[in-house]
């Protein structure tokens, strides 16, 4: 086809430059004729046609300028190429002899001006359908189909506008009953003076492309052929790369085709020891180099991850064209199953004769061979047992259906001996195969497990009892209790579930150490049994926690709770007794919880869990004593785990605040702070920390929380003393309670808040209460020495309120200690206020410690306490605890403002 149009910016389609396709040339004279794609020769350029065909094969390969003046001439155009210019005349006598060989062509032909048709012979015209006639001074663009038509318009567009496009490029053409013929176009745009005229020239690619879909068809046919076999196939050059590579390659080797496919060195991974690998090459060489044909081999390669596998190859030349071998086809069955059931064949048969019972059976699963071992093991004669059927043996119907299908059975059965004896035995029964895998025999293994089923009895009672007081576990507990509940209620009766905690256990074991705590335990149990009767029952459920069971009897459920009362005082008093243990004499309360039974949809866990809540209430209502569940104790308990759940969600999320109380010396200024933290909850002013501390040390949160302290403390300490508002002497102190204390990794845990937050150790007072100063005090003293080396400082809190001693005092490394407010408020009228505060002033002196009076609210207060010689006072009389801006503006010497809210709590 040619267009041609008016000018640059006529209308039309097409598309082609004036020259040949990139990287292609127009055979000179003389040469050969060029491939095309198909594998067809197709006469071009300089090159003589024969025929039509032969012409119109020429022009859709040669370069334009070597066919266009053909086509011109032949569609009556008068345009000739003259000495490199185009003239409007024709050699005399070509104008028929083209348009015969052009009308004549196989391939479509077209010129087009305009955007029109103006010559298209008659093999364009039958392609789409139609008639040549019909095609002259139409339009073109409805000949293109619809969604090839921008594509087509965008290529003319470029070709007018002077970029490169490619000559030659595949469409689709629209044939009058609809269809879409696809074509391959070459095309060119010849421009004369002010006119633009489009020859195309179009071949019918059906044929190829269904062609070519065969071809892929089968392609793919046989790539899932080789890709879904069950074994390795692939193939090599004669050059010994890899060309083909199956997924079973994949599979066992674990190597990917693309990781492979064109490599010489994949033996190198395959077979990593020079040695055998250079074994493995010559017999690849052996094979594409000389005469012979196929080979079969057994290697062990190396898969990728590591495992050794054993393939059996059968392996064949791939002869060419001429008779020499093109490559190899090496086709591999993984036989490493098959290699290993035959080496524990050969296992087997050298430890038949051990002292294990072993027996072997044909595949029918009749033995055939039996050892010693085996007949002592039944009491039987070795001629006794050849030729019965596994299938007798023990559960043998069982085992047999299970070893046919599986292949291999191991598990637990009971065999009979000749004199009626029951034996309990181990059985292990396998399968060997024959290369081409069919079952050729069964091997079975013995072992005589009654020792090891006495054993596990014992274990199993022991499994029921808490292994340090040998008391009922809770295993043992939940089994009894869900038994005296069905009885309950099938008999009416009532009883009671009695839960004990240990108050202050954990002090005691991180005083004394757990050898001690565990001795504390065991007599705890002691006593629990010697005050119950024997069908009651005493449980350990781990920790300090106990629990009593009191079984159903008759009477109504307030009869049962009197029972229970009586039964859990005795106990509460019991407990309450001194306990010489080694060179220590303890006495220890508990706390006890009772839930009544039996009542509707309620289980054992259930009734324990409501023992538990009141065991709780009792100790919040101050310990060393016993509480009886009831729905409100159920929603207390609830409150109290979200209490517990909010305290943990505030400190993941930082929302803790810490408050400051500055120390005042006997002139009332400042000498530093104690630091207070408050946990802002609700509406309201923050929760002070005797409001939530209880239930952090209760529910484990108190070593946190004291971090949370600690490291906010140190980075004030820090910022002060930046800010040059901490001289000598100043300090910050902090309260951390012994949950944090007593943590063997305590000093490197501070030691890394101080290095973090760049404060200096000088500053920080470290209080700590004087219930601290009971536990094993060599273990205290060790960890408050080595961070007292680094200058951290300590206080003893609340002091007063405990049993410390002076020579406990002495041999701690303490500063200071802070007398309770509890007794600094009732000066100066009370005389035992007045008692206790001058001894710890006098035990403070002749230690030759500071003494701070804490919760100082009035002027009398401060008076009486100075002229006792106190020199430092904290309390509301000077300054309430104060907010960080607040701090600072206290120990830069401001007076407390006006407004200031008091709260002096703790």
């Amino acid at each position: 086809m040619i267009l041609r149009s008016g000018g640059a910016s006529g209308r039309g389609l097409g598309d082609g430059e004036s020259g040949s396709e990139p990287g292609r040339r127009a055979p000179r004279a003389g040469e050969a004729p060029r491939m095309s794609p198909g594998g067809r020769r197709w006469l071009a350029g300089g090159m003589v046609t024969a025929g039509a065909a032969g012409v119109a094969s020429a022009l859709l390969l040669a370069p334009v300028g070597s066919w266009l003046p053909v086509v011109i001439g032949a569609a009556g155009g008068g345009l000739l190429l003259l000495g490199g210019q185009w003239a409007r005349a024709a050699p005399p006598g070509a104008s028929a002899s083209y348009r015969h060989m052009v009308e004549k062509a196989r391939d479509g032909i077209a010129v087009i001006e305009n955007g029109r048709v103006v010559f298209a012979n008659p093999s364009l015209a039958s392609l789409i359908g139609r008639r040549p006639e019909e095609l002259q001074q139409q339009p073109f663009e409805p000949l293109v189909a619809e969604s090839e038509r921008d594509a087509v318009r965008e290529r003319y567009r470029r070709r007018l506008a002077g970029e490169p496009v490619p000559d030659r490029y595949e469409t689709e053409l629209l044939h009058a009953d609809g269809r879409r013929i696809p074509v391959q176009v070459n095309a060119s745009l010849i421009r004369d003076g002010g006119s633009t005229t489009h020859l195309v020239v179009v071949r019918d690619i059906r044929a190829q492309r269904a062609a070519a879909a065969e071809i892929r068809a089968l392609n793919t046919y046989m790539d899932g052929i080789i890709d879904n076999a069950d074994i390795w196939m692939s193939t090599l050059d004669e050059e010994g790369r890899v060309v083909i590579w199956n997924k079973a390659a994949e599979r066992i080797s674990g190597y990917r085709r693309e990781e492979v496919v064109g490599r010489r060195d994949v033996w190198d991974w395959l077979y990593p020891d020079p040695a055998y690998r250079e074994w493995v090459l010559a017999r690849v060489r052996e094979l594409l180099e000389t005469a012979c044909a196929r080979m079969a081999l057994e290697t062990t390669i190396v898969a990728r991850d590591g495992r050794r596998v054993v393939l059996s190859w059968n392996s064949r030349q791939l002869p060419g064209a001429n008779g020499r071998a093109t490559g190899a086809l090496a086709i591999g069955r993984d036989v490493t199953a098959e290699r290993a059931a035959a080496e524990s064949l050969r296992l087997h048969a050298s430890v038949f004769e051990t002292a294990e019972p072993m027996v072997i059976a044909d595949r029918a699963g009749r033995l055939i061979r039996v050892n010693d071992a085996f007949t002592r093991l039944l009491g039987e004669s070795e001629a006794s047992l050849l030729g019965r059927s596994l299938a007798e043996l023990g559960e043998g119907d069982r085992v047999w259906d299970r070893l046919v299908t599986e292949g291999r059975w191991h598990g637990e059965l009971v065999e009979r001996h000749r004199d009626g004896r029951e034996i309990p035995v181990r059985v292990v029964l396998s399968t060997v195969r024959d290369a081409e895998g069919e079952i050729t025999h069964y091997i079975g293994h013995w072992q005589d497990i009654s020792e090891r089923k006495a054993f596990e009895a014992r274990i199993e009672r022991q499994a029921l009892h808490d292994p340090l007081t040998r008391l009922a576990n809770r295993r043992l507990l939940i089994m009894r209790l869900e038994q005296e509940l069905a009885r309950a209620r099938r008999t009416a009766g009532h009883g009671a579930l009695l839960f004990l905690d240990l108050d202050h256990f954990k002090q005691i074991n991180d005083s004394y150490g757990h050898a001690l705590g565990d001795a504390l335990l065991t007599g705890m149990a002691e006593r629990l049994q010697s005050i119950l009767r024997t069908e009651d029952m005493a449980a350990r459920l781990g920790g300090d926690e106990f629990v009593v069971l009191l079984g159903p009897e008759a009477g109504s459920l307030e009869g049962a709770g009197t029972r229970a009362r009586r039964v859990g005082e005795k106990l509460l008093a019991e407990l309450y007794q001194p306990m010489a243990l080694g060179d220590y004499e303890l006495r220890i309360s508990g706390s006890v919880g009772i839930a009544l039974y039996p009542e509707e949809r309620i289980d054992a866990e259930q009734l324990l869990q409501r023992a538990d809540h009141a065991m709780y209430r009792a100790k919040a209502e101050g310990r060393n004593r016993l509480e009886f569940f009831s729905p409100a104790l159920q929603a207390e308990s609830e409150a109290r785990r979200l209490r517990y759940a909010e305290l943990r969600q505030a400190l993941d999320a930082d929302a803790l605040q810490l408050h400051y109380q500055p120390l005042v010396g006997a002139s009332g200024l400042p000498v530093g702070a104690e630091c207070l933290v408050r946990w802002p909850r609700g509406e309201g002013p923050p929760r002070a920390a005797r409001e939530f501390m209880p239930l952090a040390n209760d529910t484990g949160l108190a070593a946190a929380v004291d971090t949370w302290v600690l490291t906010r403390a140190c980075q004030t300490l820090a910022e002060l003393a930046a800010a040059g508002m901490l001289p000598a002497g100043r300090h910050l102190g902090v309260n951390v309670s012994l949950a944090l204390l007593a943590l063997d990794d305590f000093p490197r845990r501070l030691q890394r808040i101080l290095d973090d937050t760049g404060a200096s150790p000088e500053g920080l007072v470290i209080e700590l209460g004087e219930s601290a100063l009971l536990r094993d005090g060599g273990r205290l003293a060790t960890t408050l020495r080595q961070v007292r080396e680094w200058g951290v400082r300590f206080a003893v809190d609340d002091f007063g309120t405990g049993h410390s001693s002076v020579l406990q005092l002495r041999h701690l490394p303490v500063d200071w200690i802070k007398v309770d407010r509890t007794f600094v408020g009732q000066l100066p009228d009370n005389d035992a206020a007045r008692s206790v505060v001058n001894a710890s002033l006098g035990v403070a002196r002749s230690l030759g410690l500071e003494v701070v009076a804490e919760g100082v609210e009035t002027q009398a207060q401060f008076e009486h306490l100075r002229g006792e010689g106190c020199a430092l006072f904290q309390g509301s009389l000077f300054w309430p605890p104060l907010e960080r801006d607040a701090l600072d503006r206290a120990l830069d010497g401001a007076t407390p403002a006006a407004d200031t809210v008091m709260d002096d709590r703790c």
